[in-house]
This record gives C-alpha cells, structure tokens and sequence, in this order.
C-alpha cells in the first residue's frame, strides 16, 4: 500500500482524527520511543521526483523524558561535515530551548 492510499483511508475513516508520526523505540540507540506533539511541519513538492517532501524539525519529536531527536544526537560522535557545523547547532538549540 502507498503512503497516500494509507493516508487517504486514514482521513476517510475519521476526518476529525489527527495521524501521528512515532519512531519506535526498538530503533533508536536510546531505546526510547519518539512522537510528535501538534507541531508545524513543512511540505514541499519536487518538480524533478514528483513527489511531496514532509519534513519535521528534529525539536518536533519528543520521547517520554520530554528529551528531542536533538537530544539524543548529543550523545554521538560527530564526524565528516558534522564536526564542525553540529556544536553550533547544539549552541543554538540550547538558546532557543532556554526561551
């Protein structure tokens, strides 16, 4: 079944109702399970696949301890393009939590 038939029957089933996105926890290094609350995300659509993009920010998924994706992250090691460019986004993720 394609994601937009599943998506389609979802909402023909119950209008009202939200569709959740959950990452299990059996696949994250932590073993905790992550959900989204009642975030924004963005769509966006490829001319060149033809296809739609959902993206979620990293801050949007939470797990049971009210900890994010970016949380999690900290824990790794970064390598390749990452040792640079992921402290100063752990940097700004801390500013912006603090607010």
């Amino acid at each position: 079944m394609k994601v937009r038939d599943l998506m389609k029957e979802l909402i023909d089933l119950d209008p009202e109702a939200d569709i959740r996105i959950n990452i299990l926890g059996g696949g994250m290094p932590d073993n905790l399970e992550y959900h989204t609350g009642n975030h924004y995300f963005m769509i966006d659509y490829s001319n060149t696949s033809d296809a739609y993009d959902i993206y979620f920010s990293a801050m949007d998924f939470k797990n049971n301890k009210d900890d994010t994706l970016v949380d999690l992250l900290r824990q790794c090691k970064p390598t390749g393009y990452g040792v640079t460019e992921f402290p100063e986004y752990l940097r700004s993720y801390d500013e912006t939590k603090k607010n």
